[in-house]
């Protein structure tokens, strides 16, 4: 038995995409940030799908977690302001472990919640077995590509 991870995001048309693991890398990476014009000016959507394999084939999925990720005018991540969010959730999650008070919510509070949530999103049923079958292997689904890019740059910019 082993684990594959898989990734997924919903383009701006709502089109389930599989993500190619090295640039799922560098989504995170600051220093070599990738371009994906598709995606720019958005907030999209990801998933990331923990599946068991046994003999090669996955199984069944044993993980899954779900967030947001910005993309700015040009189509680069801002991967800084997803770490900033992740790092408040892990501290919030900490907060509340230590607190025996009920923290109130308000749509006022919204934005502060969903922060500290770690910009998570909460997929629909048939969106969570979609992503299920992508990562099971059973829907095919498109690659999303980027734009190459040298230290988080566009080929052009540099010049």
């Amino acid at each position: 038995m082993s684990i594959s991870v898989r990734l997924f995001c919903f383009s701006p048309s709502e089109e389930l995409m599989s993500v190619p693991l090295k640039l799922a890398m560098q989504l995170h990476d600051p220093l070599n940030k990738p371009c994906i014009p598709e995606l720019a000016n958005t907030s999209t959507r990801f998933a990331e799908v923990a599946v068991e394999l046994r003999n090669r084939k996955p199984v069944r999925v044993t993980r899954k977690g779900y967030y947001l990720l910005r993309f700015d005018a040009a189509g680069f991540p801002d991967s800084e302001r997803l770490g900033r969010q992740m790092i408040a959730a892990i501290d919030w999650s900490w907060m509340m472990q230590s607190s025996k008070e009920k923290v109130e919510g308000s749509v006022t509070h919204a934005e502060s919640a969903f922060k500290h949530r770690g910009a998570r999103w909460t997929p629909a049923f048939t969106e969570e077995r979609a992503i299920e079958a992508a990562a099971l292997g059973n829907m095919k689904t498109k690659r999303i590509a980027a734009q190459p890019t040298v230290h988080g740059l566009l080929p052009q910019a540099r010049r």
